[in-house]
């Protein structure tokens, strides 16, 4: 699940056309915007996981108790919070590039 998540962050980095197509045909929980990908857990949840192998808590468990920001560090990314609801839920997140200040 970690991996499928961390890949298809990858392709987006790395501008595939065909992952930032699937962004573009979803729905509001996962867009791409002004070249970042804009989502909430629950939109990624349902755009990458089959929900007969994980269920949307597990995913989220999973999520947020992995290593992916550190992983995504190493490529020059992050994910960080786009607008905040004060629930994990409900709250935006966007994957964006580390401005690195000399």
């Amino acid at each position: 699940m970690y991996q499928k998540v961390f890949e298809f962050f990858s392709q987006i980095i790395l501008n595939d056309p065909q992952a930032i197509s699937l962004v573009s045909q979803y729905n509001e929980k996962l867009e791409w915007f002004e070249g970042r990908l804009i989502f909430t857990i629950d939109g990624l949840y349902q755009l990458l996981i089959d929900e007969k192998e994980f269920s949307y808590s597990e995913f989220r468990s999973m999520l947020y108790a992995s290593d992916i920001n550190q992983a995504l560090q190493k490529l020059g990314f992050k994910v960080a919070i786009f607008e905040s609801t004060q629930k994990i839920d409900t709250s935006i997140y966007q994957l964006v590039k580390i401005i690195r200040r000399s």
